[in-house]
């Protein structure tokens, strides 16, 4: 299941981030996970001359895809990797048919543009909220499947 999605610029300034559960949440802080992708991606060209297309973090895989000066990403729990990157690919297609025409042209705060990405993503169900079965995962036994945003930079860095 996408348990996260991140759409970034070139700079790797987030202009779409989401999750679908609070206990699938990697974390609250955008600019964390934003920065997590893009370093991850550009360090990838650094060693390969290609960008990270996919990483694992136990349970937790990254599907990364480049298109036209964008970073797509999303984090998933499942074992359905190859049905992601294709989910992937069909989000990055929806962004830039519905975004194309405006993306250079947003001013500083252009993530307000890009606020009814989300739902249009749930409407299509291309992603879907995990459960909602329980309040702030109190309870749920998907929650110990949670991989904090710290705790995975500390593994990169044990790489």
């Amino acid at each position: 299941m996408i348990r996260n999605l991140s759409i970034l610029d070139s700079e790797g300034q987030s202009l779409v981030t989401s999750h679908f559960g609070e206990c699938h949440s990697l974390g609250d802080n955008p600019t964390l996970i934003g920065g997590l992708i893009s370093a991850l991606h550009k360090m990838g060209q650094n060693l390969s001359g290609k960008g990270v297309d996919e990483i694992n973090f136990g349970e937790i895989y990254f599907v990364i895809l480049t298109e036209r000066d964008l970073l797509f990403a999303i984090a998933a729990d499942d074992e359905e990797v190859e049905e992601n990157k294709v989910r992937l690919a069909q989000i990055a297609d929806q962004f830039l048919v519905r975004y194309g025409s405006t993306l250079w042209s947003c001013n500083d705060d252009g993530s307000a543009v890009f606020q009814d990405f989300v739902p249009h993503l749930l409407d299509m169900g291309l992603v879907v909220n995990s459960c909602g079965d329980y309040p702030d995962c109190e309870g749920c036994p998907k929650s110990v499947r949670t991989l904090p945003i710290e705790q995975v930079i500390h593994q990169s860095k044990d790489m």
